[in-house]
C-alpha cells in the first residue's frame, strides 16, 4: 500500500512540472522584447549625445513612454516581464543575443544603402 501512495504521490508531481521554458501569458514574449530592449538601448545611446545634462532625465523619461506606446506595453507590464527574464538568464541571453543580431543586420543595411 505504501508503495502505491509513493508511485501516485509521484506521479502527481511529476504532472505539475512545468516547462521552465514556458514563458507565462502576462510576461511579454521574447520577440517583443527583443523590440522594445533595442529601442531603449537605441534611445539610451541617443541621449548619452545629448550635452545638456539638466533634460537628459526628462529626455529619457519621453523616449520610454513613446517605446511603451510603441509596443503597446505598459511600464508595469514592462518592469514586470524585465524581472522574470532577470530571473531566467538563458532566456534573457537568447533576447541579448536576437537583439545583436538584429542591429548587425542593420548597420549592415545601413552600410550598404550608402554605397
Amino acid at each position: 500500500m505504501y508503495r502505491l501512495i509513493t508511485l501516485i504521490f509521484l506521479l502527481v508531481l511529476a504532472s505539475c512540472q512545468t516547462d521552465p521554458d514556458k514563458i507565462p501569458a502576462d510576461i511579454i514574449p521574447k520577440e517583443k522584447m527583443t523590440g522594445i530592449l533595442m529601442d531603449i538601448h537605441i534611445a539610451e545611446a541617443g541621449i548619452r549625445l545629448e550635452t545638456q545634462q539638466d533634460s537628459l532625465a526628462q529626455k529619457a523619461t519621453d523616449y520610454y513612454h513613446f517605446i511603451y506606446k510603441k509596443y503597446n506595453v505598459s511600464e508595469k507590464d514592462f518592469r514586470k516581464s524585465f524581472r522574470y527574464y532577470s530571473e531566467h538568464p538563458k532566456q534573457l541571453e537568447q533576447i541579448y543575443q536576437d537583439m545583436i543580431n538584429e542591429m548587425s543586420k542593420k548597420e549592415s543595411e545601413a552600410l550598404n544603402s550608402q554605397n
